[in-house]
């Protein structure tokens, strides 16, 4: 009975040090399972100029592989960089994470911004803006804080807030 107990633990402790030494190549697994070629260069351009316009791009790539995160990481690390276009960025990080009441009032706070005297806010952003709160008001509206959590219910919230959007453009 004793033999076999050590025979257990010198089996034990065998596996525990084949595993660490086997488990540890050294090498960073990627986030992205196929990123684009591109990623690696916007990331490294965002490092040395995180430029508004250089933020909300590196963001929305984010975002667009499902990787709200990291998103949510950047646009943390540089909140004191403030712009329409951040703002509807952080709008849309709150969505993708479930959180539509702080996705409408991102949204909102966007045209808020955009209303400000000399701020020239891009089209796209009040389009977009416009359109984004249309949309969370209505999925509020119905209950539904988290849109992944309902899809039937949020698809029909959709449609109920679908409406032309015109802009003046001078």
């Amino acid at each position: 009975m004793k033999r076999a107990g050590i025979v257990l633990n010198g089996l034990l402790i065998v596996g525990a040090i084949g595993a660490a030494v086997l488990g540890s190549e050294g090498r960073a697994t990627a986030i992205l399972q196929q990123p684009p070629a591109e990623l690696a260069q916007l990331e490294a351009t965002v490092a040395t100029a995180p430029t508004p316009e250089n933020l909300q791009l590196l963001s929305k790539t984010y975002l667009d592989h499902g990787q709200s995160g990291l998103a949510q990481a950047l646009l943390d690390r540089h909140a004191k960089v403030q712009t329409p276009e951040l703002t509807n960025a952080r709008a849309r990080v709150a969505l993708a994470q479930g959180r539509a009441s702080e996705a409408l009032a991102l949204s909102r706070l966007s045209l808020a911004e955009c209303d400000q005297p000399g701020v020239r806010c891009a089209p796209w952003v009040m389009g977009k803006s416009l359109r984004q709160v249309a949309y969370l008001e209505a999925i509020l509206e119905a209950g539904i804080d988290d849109p992944q959590q309902d899809p039937d219910r949020t698809s029909s919230a959709l449609l109920h807030s679908t409406r032309e959007v015109r802009l003046a453009h001078n």
